[in-house]
């Protein structure tokens, strides 16, 4: 699952908005919307990647810690 705390962190790093995500990324404004608010949590592979990547980061960066989503 997506850590959207991590997400927020990373984007606010970079300086970036939600619709500057979402075009970096290739995404909708809207999808990356869903996701900040965690209405979508449970991410594909390939759009987990292409968040990464359109903020310099590994996948690993954007997922829940194992101990953290366990409970």
């Amino acid at each position: 699952m997506v850590n959207r705390e991590k997400l927020k962190a990373l984007m606010l790093a970079k300086g970036l908005r939600p619709v500057d995500l979402a075009r970096l990324s290739g995404l909708s404004t809207g999808h990356i919307s869903q996701i900040l608010k965690g209405e979508r949590s449970r991410l594909e592979v390939k759009t987990l990647a292409r968040l990464a990547k359109a903020l310099g980061a590994d996948m690993e960066d954007l997922l829940e810690d194992e101990h953290v989503a366990s409970h």
